[in-house]
């Protein structure tokens, strides 16, 4: 009897957990359905959708060193970016071993040599080659130039545009003036 009953009960349970399981699956296509129904064109639901997401991601105030929360802005904006410069900078080595611990879930797949190989100076040829596969058309690059311009004159400026290729590689930042 007790055999029968433990066997009675292994069924339901397993029944119970392939119902819960067609369950979830059905409502995440309901999602998908609404979403694919309603979630592209301009509609309710579309808005809907999108004002949710913003008012989840939005900061709306920050605690700062005194404990008490701040509404502003303003001040919001400066402890962010002074957030992520103290994270990026790290001139002192403070979070040296923080970023080390990061660092150790990352697996490494470059080696010795192939990273020496990306270290290696750019040739000219290598950068023209690479241009001059690139479409002609594609929208212009951050500075408004297009593609076919760099193409185009290219015997013009190519040594110029080596020359800062080389400066941001070297120094590991981008010149003001073309950043502008």
């Amino acid at each position: 009897m007790d055999n029968k009953l433990y066997m009675k009960e292994k069924f339901l349970l397993t029944e119970y957990e392939e119902t819960l399981a067609r369950e979830e699956i059905f409502w995440k296509k309901k999602a998908r359905q609404n979403w694919l129904e309603f979630g592209d064109k301009n509609t309710k639901f579309f808005h809907n959708s999108t004002k949710q997401r913003r008012l989840v991601n939005r900061i709306t105030k920050i605690k700062i060193e005194s404990g008490s929360p701040n509404y502003s802005p303003e001040v919001i904006g400066a402890k962010e970016i002074e957030y992520f410069m103290n994270i990026f900078n790290n001139r002192d080595g403070s979070i040296l071993s923080l970023q080390n611990e990061v660092l150790k879930c990352i697996p490494k797949i470059i080696n010795k040599d192939q990273n020496q190989l990306l270290n290696v100076e750019f040739s000219k040829i290598e950068i023209e080659r690479a241009l001059f596969q690139m479409n002609p058309d594609k929208a212009p690059g951050p500075n408004g130039f297009p593609t076919t311009f760099f193409q185009k004159c290219w015997h013009f400026i190519g040594d110029e545009v080596i020359e800062a290729l080389e400066g941001i590689r070297n120094s590991g930042k981008i010149r003001k003036e073309l950043n502008k």
